[in-house]
Order: C-alpha cells, then structure tokens, then sequence
C-alpha cells in the first residue's frame, strides 16, 4: 500500500482563494472606475471644447453678419444719393436741351440795296445770320415813301432765304414793284424810299 502526501485543511485553501477573489474584484473594480472617470472626463472636456467651438462660430457669424449689414446700408445710402445726382443731372439736361432751338432762327445782320432804283421797281437786299438749327426760312421786304417810321408802304416783295448751317449767314434779295411805287417817282423824282426787312422762320 502506498502512502499518500498529506493535504491541506480544506478550509485553509478556500479562505485564500476567497482572499484572492476579493483582491482581484477590488482591482477589476478600480480599473473600471479610472476607465469610467477618464471617459467623462474626455467627454466633459470634448463638450466644452466643441461648445467653445460653436460659440467661437456663432460670435464670427454675428461679426461677419453685422459688417455685412453695415456694408450694405452704405451701400444703399450710396446708391440712393447716385440716384439722386442722376435725377439732378437729368433735369438740369432737360434745361438746357429747352434752351437749343430745333429750328432756324434768322435774324437781320445788314440790309442796302442790290443797285438803283428803276422807274417802277427797288432791289433791297439783306444779310441774315440763323441763330438756330440749320433750315431755311423767307424773307419780307417793304418799302417805305420816305421814312419806314412816317412814310407809306409803296410796294412789298420776299425772298427765300437758302438752306443755312447753324450759326451761318445767307444773303436774300428781290425786286419790289408796284404803281405805287411808279407813280410815286413820278411825283417825287427826287424823293427817298426806306426799306425794312423781315424774316419769317418756320
């Protein structure tokens, strides 16, 4: 018969195991209590730092979203003064466009005679320059037994003026007769005739 080693006292061998349990549950338990406080800890701070983030966001958004606002309302400040010098220029445009004749407008430079008197007929002429547009217009001519300011009208005769460029100067003549006119050279053989000249613009 062979003999067997001699074994510990169950209860021995149970209280270190129970021992080592305890140890091992107490470690377990303090790891999980550092992985668990490391990761709030991250999350707290991840959270802050993303709400710094958002709040750093919000506060360059309301600066950027204010200067757009300001750059825009002297944007529409200066548009509206430009609007407003734009009306003025226009207007004052309107005055002067009022001012510039669109049609001839002849006026009496010079007049005489285009040679002697006959028995019966009178040659005035006369110098006009167009104040206005180019165009043409009509000249009128009286003549006068004496004086145009106290003498009678004794015959009449007109003229075309001829297509004149602004600001140009055209002559015009004609021949006036009438038995007035024949019957006054009769009686003032020596006698003086005045002529006046008109215009007649379109």
């Amino acid at each position: 018969m062979i003999a067997q080693p001699p074994q510990p006292p169950p209860a021995l061998n149970v209280g270190r195991r129970s021992h080592l349990r305890f140890v091992l549950g107490a470690l377990v338990g303090a790891l999980l209590g550092v992985i668990v406080l490391g990761a709030l800890g991250f999350f707290i701070v991840d959270d802050l730092g993303q709400r710094n983030q958002v709040n750093s966001v919000r506060g360059s958004l309301a600066s950027a979203q204010a200067g757009a606002s300001a750059q825009a309302a002297a944007d529409q400040d200066q548009i509206a003064a430009l609007q407003s010098q734009e009306a003025a220029d226009q207007q004052q445009i309107a005055a002067l466009q009022s001012q510039v004749p669109t049609t001839p407008d002849f006026v009496l430079a010079a007049q005489g005679w285009n040679g002697s008197c006959t028995s019966d007929s009178c040659f005035p002429d006369a110098t006009f320059i167009n104040r206005g547009q180019a165009g043409e217009a009509v000249a009128v001519f009286q003549l006068f037994a004496g004086s145009a300011t106290s003498g009678s009208v004794l015959a009449s005769c007109s003229a075309a003026i001829p297509f004149t460029p602004a600001n140009g100067t055209a002559d015009a003549t004609c021949t006036a007769s009438s038995a007035n006119l024949a019957q006054y050279w009769l009686d003032n053989p020596s006698g003086q005739v005045d002529a006046v000249a008109k215009v007649t613009n379109p």
